[in-house]
């Protein structure tokens, strides 16, 4: 895939390096020195255009349009108001551009123009989906929002006032629209690789969801274990406690009833000695 910003500039550096030598040059820049040469400049503009709303034809309202809100209108470059009369038709001066003519739809394609390739070409040299999610933001506006749509068409381009309310030749205003085609041409690929980062991310989130349900079964069982054990310690400590209880009372019966054997030896020793004396 090729930036149409990378192979514009290499057109123009062939172009440039032929009249330096005064013949054709036997190799061109290759892909790699182009982007070692240009891809500092692309950023640092890609970077601010990041910062960029759209702006389409619907943000300037032109009053001598013959269209609506969402038409392209521009007025022919050499045609100025008959100083006899402002209110007679435009009469044309040859070479002299009109400074007062309205010029907002053309700047504002001129932007786009300049705009779109930059985001496209830093995309391509970075893979950075801010660059292409952007530029979409504004192919979007200009092509696809109903709000701020531009129609498809130039029935009012390079106007006259007085005399037409657009003109064929006004094609020539959209000659920028061939770098911005060039540059969609180039993002047609981004749904792709945005679907794919969108479908690995939900593969991972399906996966950590598991994870935590495992962590979270683990846990409920390991509660459950706990408290199990827990039960059985407090049934064995009593059971510990019942049989202390009855070994002390076993000990103290052996007790008693060893005293009770002492007291019978002597109780018999004293019988014997009492029959011993009585003989």
């Amino acid at each position: 895939m090729r930036s149409s910003s990378l192979a514009g500039l290499k057109v123009v550096l062939i172009v440039a390096v032929t009249l330096a030598c005064g013949e054709p040059v036997a190799a061109q820049l290759s892909r790699a020195d182009l982007i070692a040469i240009e891809r500092h400049r692309v950023l640092a503009a890609a970077d601010r255009y990041l910062a960029e709303a759209p702006i389409t034809v619907t943000a300037t309202r032109a009053e001598r349009s013959a269209g609506g809100v969402h038409d392209f209108y521009s007025e022919g470059d050499y045609w100025w108001p008959d100083p006899s009369d402002s209110t007679k038709p435009y009469i044309r001066r040859d070479g002299e551009t009109n400074p007062a003519n309205f010029e907002a739809h053309r700047n504002a394609m001129r932007r786009l123009s300049q705009i779109v390739p930059a985001l496209a070409a830093a995309y391509e040299l970075t893979g950075d989906a801010r660059y292409a999610r952007k530029a979409v933001d504004h192919l979007r506006a200009w092509f696809v929002a109903e709000s701020t749509r531009m129609n498809p068409n130039l029935l009012y381009a390079q106007a006259i006032k007085g005399v037409a309310t657009g003109r064929g030749i006004g094609i020539i205003d959209t000659i920028h629209l061939v770098e911005v085609a060039q540059a969609a041409l180039e993002l047609k690929d981004v749904a792709a690789r945005v679907m794919s980062d969108v479908a690995h991310q939900y593969r991972r989130i399906v996966e950590a969801r598991k994870e935590v349900e495992l962590a979270q079964a683990f846990q409920s069982s390991g509660a459950e274990a706990l408290r199990v054990a827990r039960n059985r310690f407090v049934q064995r400590e009593a059971v510990l406690s019942d049989v202390a209880r009855l070994q002390s009372g076993l000990a103290e019966a052996n007790h008693r009833y060893t005293q009770a054997l002492t007291n019978l030896a002597t109780a018999q020793a004293d019988f014997e000695k009492a029959m011993g004396r009585d003989r």
